[in-house]
């Protein structure tokens, strides 16, 4: 009868010792860093007053050699204020000219572009500015 007590007591103590030797929990490998992104965008420079202005977006990876895709928000404002023009593209991982409705107010306009990678996609969003210029009349 001892001996008997003697093995639980022994079988409870290194079951004890095995739980308390694997409570260490399982750990994955990390998720993968995101990837850096750059933004550039070029304008025409300036367009007359009903021409459409064009834009050129090139979004660069950085770290890898994968095309990042995903959506172009791209926003006109007026320098000197009153009108604000929003429009979303989709860009799909090569350099791309957008073209745009014309800006009918003459003036300065500052343009800015801001990639939005789809959810759970490995690239940033970033973000680059331009300047547009409308004249009032064409050249002559």
């Amino acid at each position: 009868m001892k001996k008997f007590a003697v093995s639980v007591i022994v079988a409870l103590l290194m079951s004890a010792g095995l739980v308390a030797a694997s409570t260490a929990t399982a750990s994955a490998a990390p998720y993968p860093p995101p990837f850096e992104t750059n933004c550039n965008a070029t304008s025409q420079g300036a367009v007359n007053r009903l021409e459409r202005p064009r834009l050129r977006v090139n979004i660069r990876p950085r770290g890898t050699n994968r095309a990042p895709r995903g959506t172009v928000r791209v926003n006109y404002v007026r320098r000197d204020g009153g009108q604000r023009r929003s429009y979303s593209r989709d860009y799909n991982g090569q350099p791309t000219v957008y073209s745009f409705p014309a800006l009918r107010q003459p003036g300065r306009y500052y343009v800015v572009i801001r990639f939005n990678p789809p959810r759970g996609s490995v690239f940033k969003s970033c973000t680059d500015s331009a300047n547009q210029f409308v004249r009032n009349r064409p050249r002559s």
